[in-house]
């Protein structure tokens, strides 16, 4: 069987039908689709998107409304000149009839054999004085009403657009905030898949020709963590399996890394020494015995 290293595999563009070795909360050995997780990922998102949306749609809905607001108040601008134009022409026409009046008193004076011609047209001019003042009793009365009809026309469409303005922004921060809990919830969903320490507990010396099963322990925290693992060693002195089941291959010493695929700045590295069988003394002038006599070898 040929080995080949990890960078001369061919490179894989997608996920579906790809799994990743993990261990569940039983410790126990399990694969795990890679196309599932990225499927889940991809739905929080889209969900997150939507809401975006929603929230610019009232945005947009609350700049229409502050556009008609001041629509209605440059009409009710022209309404209010409109009237002052009125009044103005009312004035002119009073400072008409008292000039009549006058003109008809001075020539009252200046022809006394005209005096009936002169009380006919101070009356005249009276009377037209008198129609005149009504004008503008008339006119200011319908001023003061189109005044009052413009400011409560003017209220009510003020207090209409603050109110549909007041909804479009209560709308607006609800979707804000709807997007934003959606935004936390994958945030946290994504959050507890990711390891955030390791433990890692590995023989360091493991004895030529000794038969015993020797494997890496690993803990991942917290314990919603996906389980995924890759061991890789140089096989200069152990292999290891997927698992991480160390198989002594020949004397000396190797290097086995752990990787936790979630976070990779996890990676911890083993140094595992393969050699001869040696006596372990328990002092500078005694051995170490089993329980049985025997001397104990490592």
């Amino acid at each position: 069987m040929k080995k080949l290293k990890i960078s001369e595999l061919p490179i894989c563009s997608t996920l579906a039908g790809l799994f990743t070795i993990g261990v569940d909360n039983l410790n126990r050995s399990v694969k795990v689709s890679l196309q599932f997780v990225e499927d889940k990922v991809t739905e929080a998102v889209s969900k997150a998107m939507a809401a975006t949306t929603s929230a610019n749609s009232a945005a947009q809905a609350a700049q229409t409304a502050k556009t008609a607001t001041e629509t209605a108040t440059a009409q009710a601008q022209a309404a209010t000149a409109d009237a002052k134009t009125a009044t103005g022409k009312a004035n002119e026409a009073t400072a008409a009839a008292l000039s009549a009046a006058l003109s008809a008193s001075q020539k009252a004076e200046a022809a006394n054999t005209a005096t009936e011609e002169a009380k006919a047209a101070t009356a005249a001019a009276n009377k037209a004085t008198e129609t005149a003042l009504k004008t503008v009793e008339d006119t200011k009365t319908e001023t003061a009403a189109l005044i009052s009809e413009t400011k409560t026309a003017t209220e009510t469409l003020i207090e209409e657009a603050q109110t549909e303005t007041a909804q479009a922004i209560k709308e607006t921060e609800e979707a804000t905030a709807a997007a934003q809990a959606a935004t936390a919830d994958v945030l946290a969903k994504i959050a507890i898949l990711i390891p955030s320490a390791l433990t890692v507990e590995a023989p360091r010396r493991i004895t030529w020709g000794n038969m015993e099963r020797f494997v890496i322990k690993t803990v991942l925290s917290p314990v919603t963590a996906m389980r995924n693992l890759i061991f890789i060693s140089d096989n200069k002195a152990v292999e290891v399996s997927t698992d991480g089941v160390l198989t002594p291959v020949a004397k000396g010493v190797s290097r086995v890394h752990v990787i936790p695929t979630q976070n990779t700045a996890l990676a911890r590295t083993c140094v595992i020494e393969v050699g001869d069988p040696r006596l372990r003394l328990s002092s500078q002038t005694a051995l170490r015995f089993t329980q049985a006599g025997g001397l104990r070898l490592t």
